[in-house]
């Protein structure tokens, strides 16, 4: 018999871990709809949000459905936000980015599941400004039982990490709020920043803060013309997404 060829074992992975991550993806966006609303994101059947209408199984079929509705609901025509097969796109890429990276080890799992909470985080703080404080746990706790595991860095190197960047950037924050007499940086930026640190310990922190901060200056033109698109008025642009995209680059390369 035999032998498959590499390139089609691969492929077929890849394949599958897109296929996951669609599914995660789309947990993802429920989770960002549901827990700033107080709703129960375990159990519950989904509903149209304009309408309110439970949704078929066959309208939740990630990314396909909104292709197949035209971007509408069935139910009442409305609008669905391209926000959703988006965001269940990105998951896809990020899962199939573990794959690729460490295959079908145990630390993959933790590595899609950090994406996971990351896009739910990301979507909840572009919608909402605020990043939950239950999803930055679920972060750090994931983390710390990396660092446990030995996939990521020491326990004790990523107690140093997050104590340490939490010290500082809340220093900052004081600092420039003081001075500006504004809240110049959220807590929930500062509270993830931690949550890193269990992932990219004392040596990847700097990385982290640089990285994020660039992709917030780079995507900050594009904040300002979606909001003026949008006829909305100008607000300041949440950091939550640079940290998270920041954040998961990083732990894929310590993985």
């Amino acid at each position: 018999m035999d032998v498959p060829d590499d390139s089609l074992w691969t492929a077929l992975s890849l394949m599958l871990a897109a296929l996951l991550g669609l599914v995660g993806g789309s947990f993802a966006m429920a989770l960002a709809w549901r827990l700033p609303r107080g709703e129960p994101w375990v159990a519950g059947r989904s509903r149209c949000p304009s309408c309110g209408t439970p949704l078929a199984p066959t309208t939740l079929v990630p990314v396909f459905s909104w292709l197949a509705l035209g971007g509408r609901a069935r139910c009442c025509g409305a609008p669905i936000p391209a926000a959703y097969p988006v965001g269940e796109a990105l998951a896809a890429l990020a899962f199939m980015a573990a794959v690729a990276r460490l295959d079908w080890a145990p630390e993959t799992a933790a590595l899609c599941l950090l994406a996971t909470l990351l896009l739910a985080s990301a979507v909840i703080d572009l919608r909402h400004r605020y990043l939950p404080d239950g999803l930055t746990l679920a972060v750090a706790l994931l983390g710390l039982g990396s660092s446990l595991a030995g996939w990521t860095v020491p326990p004790a190197q990523g107690l140093v990490a997050a104590l340490a960047i939490a010290g500082l950037l809340w220093t900052v924050r004081w600092a420039l709020s003081r001075r500006l007499r504004r809240v110049a940086l959220g807590l929930g930026d500062v509270k993830l920043f931690a949550a890193a640190g269990w992932w990219v310990g004392p040596a990847g922190m700097p990385w982290l803060v640089l990285a994020a901060a660039c992709l917030g200056l780079a995507a900050y033109p594009l904040w300002r013309l979606a909001r003026r698109h949008q006829g909305r008025e100008w607000t300041e642009m949440p950091f939550g997404p640079a940290i998270a995209l920041a954040f998961y680059a990083l732990a894929w390369g310590v993985l």
